[in-house]
């Protein structure tokens, strides 16, 4: 029995893969190509196995089934769990594929950045669902909408397949355009369209299936985020130029994730969720400000200056505490099962390395006090160096430091002991990040970022043995400052389109949260006093505003909405004209079509099922 859902279930998916050939490929031949690809196939089998685990489980605890059915369902419960640790394990493995979001002129020279993974999706079809409120609650043919309906869905189906570059971006905006006028048009509590929307976690490729318009419109804009940040990561970080596009495109990311924790809430995945989203967050700030380390590396560094080395020792003292939340956080649950393993060694990596290297820079400023106050200068210029000097320690060091007064003594041995333990402390730090390294297999294709570090840690070491000798007072490093650095997250914008589904009428009324009766389809004399017994006012559609005490009986009422005036659509046609079109009805005989708003719900949307009053007074017809 087990066996006979777990194919059902198989079968349902080989189709739906069928159907979603090239899910997810939008720039066909490279590597991230291939594996959001296999991303979007792994989500898949994650999604029919968790089916079958929820279908074991129940069978397995069914008293009505013989204790054989009991532990045949058991058993393919287990191997299912197992089968979900499997996938999930390789998934883990593409998302720690950092460098295939690198442009590979730059793979042996720069560290990549950690991008975020796309959502994927399952195809929809929306021609049934649509027609069907097409025609039930708008009183539509649905073949005036098809078009639009077509439309749209390719668009939907477009959405799982963007090239990673800005047209990507383009069409995620525009179909969040869409699915807002969507939305406004067909989704309401009192509307049952059916319609169901299928996202898969984006890191560990749990399924959630909803309903909800807010829940697609959720999904589409972390993409738009997670391309965002996979753009930044594809520069080739080599130029200043290069460096301030990848800064910016972080920065939209960061933007548009702040947008989400504000606006989002109660996420089904676990992606999406305010703590997780807060961690992405801060991942996207933490690599933005060491972006901006690196672009004051490439103008070249100033490391006979003290006031530059004060910047130098604050600056990666800022990285390394925008990266130590993280670092603790990967170490907690949820994001200790949850965080790719190669971002977890990545952040562990970058906190220890930035302290490691504000360390260094701090060792450097007090060798060169040393350096000033073994001269043999006399009292007079030793105060100048020290007012001078000291008025940069004061930014350098946290006020819970030292005095600062002490941290500038004219004793050059004070002064050593201050860059002495500076070293030391960077040494640790230094083995700390190395440690890190080798303990992560996913990153030992990344070879730049050993010798980064190996690098640095020997840098350090040349220093320490180069004042190993030199006598000294034992000191305890001060607290390093982290300097302020501003960010510029962007809000999004959202993209206005063209209602692609004008035939329903306009959407200020004919929207949703209205309901009508049937139409009525009426023939009327025009009376021998003239006219044809009621008045109208407002525009688009027109509404009967009045009807003669003995013409009720012919079906008009007062607030009915006219659409056709002899066989003519006018949902559209300003006042004038329907009044123009009624006036030249042949042989006196009109035919109009009208319907009765049944309701008029609160609208939800700005500016949509209001109804204005109108200024102009009735026309009489």
């Amino acid at each position: 029995m087990a066996a006979a859902a777990r194919n059902s279930v198989l079968k349902g998916v080989k189709l739906e893969n069928a159907l979603s050939v090239n899910s997810s490929i939008g720039d066909v031949g490279t590597i991230r190509t291939q594996l959001q690809h296999r991303k979007d196939q792994l989500s898949k089998e994650i999604g029919v196995e968790q089916e079958i685990t929820k279908g074991t489980k129940k069978l397995s605890k069914m008293k009505v089934l013989n204790k054989k059915t009991r532990d045949q369902a058991s058993l393919e419960h287990d191997f299912s769990v197992s089968k979900i640790q499997l996938l999930r394990s390789e998934l883990a493995k593409i998302n720690s594929s950092l460098q295939a979001y690198q442009p590979e002129s730059a793979r042996s020279t720069q560290i990549p950045l950690i991008p975020l993974s796309l959502k994927t999706t399952n195809r929809i079809s929306f021609i049934s669902p649509l027609s069907d409120v097409v025609e039930k609650h708008y009183y539509v043919d649905p073949i005036l909408v098809q078009d639009a309906i077509c439309d749209f869905q390719e668009l939907r189906y477009s959405i799982s397949s963007v090239p990673k570059d800005d047209s990507g971006i383009k069409t995620l905006f525009e179909y969040l355009g869409h699915l807002s006028l969507l939305s406004k048009r067909f989704i309401n509590s009192k509307i049952q369209h059916g319609i169901s929307f299928i996202w898969h976690d984006a890191i560990n490729g749990t399924p959630a299936t909803q309903q909800s318009y807010v829940f697609e419109k959720a999904c589409v804009i972390f993409n738009i985020a997670a391309l965002y940040t996979q753009i930044g990561a594809q520069q080739d970080r080599s130029t200043k130029e290069n460096i301030q596009t990848a800064i910016s495109y972080l920065e939209k990311a960061l933007g548009i994730i702040e947008y989400m924790k504000h606006n989002f809430s109660h996420s089904p995945t676990l992606d999406m969720t305010p703590q997780v989203l807060s961690f992405f967050s801060d991942l996207m700030r933490a690599q933005a400000v060491e972006l901006q380390w690196d672009l004051l590396v490439l103008e070249g560094l100033k490391e006979t200056d003290i006031q530059s080395l004060v910047e130098y020792s604050q600056r990666t003292k800022t990285i390394a505490e925008c990266f130590r939340p993280l670092r603790e956080l990967v170490e907690e649950p949820p994001f200790k099962e949850y965080i790719p393993p190669a971002w977890a060694a990545i952040v562990k990596i970058k906190d220890a390395h930035y302290k490691a290297i504000a360390h260094y820079y701090a060792a450097v400023i007090h060798e060169k006090m040393y350096e000033i106050c073994s001269k043999g200068l006399n009292d007079r210029d030793i105060e100048a160096h020290r007012a001078s000097i000291t008025t940069e320690l004061h930014f350098l060091y946290t006020a819970d430091s030292t005095n600062i007064d002490e941290l500038f003594s004219p004793d050059d041995k004070h002064q050593m002991g201050l860059a002495k333990s500076h070293l030391n402390c960077a040494t640790v730090l230094h083995d700390y990040a190395l440690n890190f390294k080798s303990l992560s297999k996913e990153l030992e294709s990344i070879t730049i970022l050993k010798k980064l570090l190996e690098d640095a840690s020997t840098r350090t070491q040349r220093m320490k043995d180069k004042v190993s000798n030199t006598e000294s007072i034992a000191m305890i490093s001060p607290t390093i400052q982290p300097a302020i650095i501003d960010l510029n997250p962007v809000i999004p914008s959202f993209t206005k389109v063209k209602d692609t589904f004008e035939a329903i009428g306009p959407l200020q009324k004919f929207c949703a949260e209205y309901s009508w009766s049937p139409p009525k389809k009426l023939t009327l004399s025009k009376r021998t006093t003239g006219g044809y017994g009621f008045s109208v006012r407002g525009s688009k559609p027109v509404r009967i505003s009045s009807v003669r005490d003995d013409d009720d009986d012919r079906g008009l009422a007062v607030d009915d909405w006219i659409i056709k005036v002899n066989d003519k659509d006018v949902r559209w046609l300003m006042h004038a004209d329907v009044v123009s079109l009624v006036q030249s009805s042949p042989n006196d005989i009109l035919e109009i079509e009208v319907i009765t708003p049944t309701a008029s719900a609160t609208p939800t949307a700005k500016g949509v099922g209001k109804t204005p009053t109108s200024k102009e007074p009735p026309t009489s017809i």
